[in-house]
């Protein structure tokens, strides 16, 4: 993951890429607006919270409540 941020240098054209560093941002900043994943400072904030494991605990099963949410939302919205 650090070298991904490291790599972070320039900015490219057209759609954006789909890697596991951009979705988990995209799910981090729904179930918590204040957070973020976008650089190694933010990386290394992640990780000390990952030390309290009653903290990464909550903080991964809202994650995931949010994911399971979005994704019952997309499901029924194509079922339409």
């Amino acid at each position: 993951m650090q070298a991904y941020f490291n790599a972070l240098t320039t900015k490219f054209r057209g759609r954006p890429s789909t890697t596991l560093p951009i979705i988990l941002n995209k799910e981090l900043s729904q179930a918590f607006p204040q957070m973020k994943l976008k650089t190694t400072k933010d990386l290394q904030n992640l990780q000390s919270l990952a030390q309290d494991i009653g903290i990464w605990k909550s903080l991964t099963g809202r994650i995931t409540e949010f994911a399971r949410a979005s994704s019952s939302d997309e499901f029924d919205a194509g079922s339409r």
